[in-house]
């Protein structure tokens, strides 16, 4: 090892020791670093081996804290850990089943309701506009159809 990948390596654990990377972000912060493909290959073996990276473990940090702080849907967190971070299907799977789906159900209320001004009617515009809104935040038409009858019927949702 070369004194720059030793250089590289000890700036990756140390970032990684204080946040979760998936492998693509360590990837692409190597790289700005002025890190070749060989090296970037290289460190991000050792940083695996020595448990720095796991993207299961990063799968389901990342879960958490979109749906918890972000509020996103299954969906959206999906597409994103799919695409952006390019992490295999069966990961993305196990890190979803952390998710409780009353507590889904229950979030998507509270997006809901949030949406819906105080005192207005359910119309089907504002019915289609909640719609449009649950869907861009990730979550399923099944999710959106049974939250929308519930807030119809003026059932409330306890958390």
């Amino acid at each position: 090892m070369t004194e720059h990948e030793q250089q590289l390596l000890i700036w990756a654990q140390g970032q990684c020791a204080r946040q979760e990377y998936s492998r693509r972000q360590m990837y692409q912060r190597l790289a700005k670093r002025g890190a070749s493909q060989e090296e970037c290959n290289y460190i991000l073996s050792a940083l695996e081996d020595d448990g720095f990276i796991n993207e299961l473990r990063f799968a389901r940090a990342f879960v958490h804290d979109k749906f918890h702080f972000e509020k996103w849907g299954r969906l959206k967190i999906a597409f994103k850990l799919s695409v952006d971070h390019q992490i295999a299907q069966s990961i993305i799977n196990e890190a979803l089943s952390q998710l409780n789906a009353e507590a889904e159900l229950c979030l998507l209320e509270e997006l809901l309701l949030a949406k819906l001004r105080r005192g207005d009617p359910l119309t089907p515009e504002a019915k289609l506009k909640l719609f449009h809104f649950a869907e861009q935040r990730g979550f399923t038409r099944a999710q959106i159809y049974t939250v929308l009858k519930q807030i119809g019927s003026n059932d409330d949702c306890d958390e």
